[in-house]
């Protein structure tokens, strides 16, 4: 496993979380964290480390910049499940919502 320290002792970067969700199986980042993540930046990121030749500015190699793209679609993927199970939890409190005020109009216009 290939690793560059100085992205570790970075605790809430976006590269660090990444490299913990990807590397690290027994963590289980909350969910904060995982919203707290620029996607773009992260991205930004990465592509700012690919190796192109000019010397003096750290580089990752090709499998840490695959490695870490591969847990940007992790992260991607698990604000998909958070955002599913919010509109599960979410939408029977609109319908219920609804119904009340449907009742409501109904009352409303019955003794109108």
């Amino acid at each position: 496993m290939f690793f560059i320290p100085s992205i570790l002792m970075k605790r809430n970067e976006p590269l660090s979380v990444i490299w913990r969700i990807v590397f690290d199986e027994k963590w289980r980042p909350p969910r904060k964290i995982i919203l707290e993540i620029n996607i773009e930046r992260a991205c930004e990121l990465l592509i700012g480390k690919i190796p192109n030749g000019n010397p003096g500015e750290i580089k990752f190699s090709l499998y840490l910049l695959a490695q870490l793209s591969y847990g940007i679609a992790l992260i991607v993927q698990k604000r998909g499940d958070i955002l599913c199970r919010d509109m599960e939890t979410f939408i029977p409190i609109i319908r219920r919502y609804q119904y009340e005020n449907e009742d409501e109009c109904v009352f409303f216009f019955y003794f109108k």
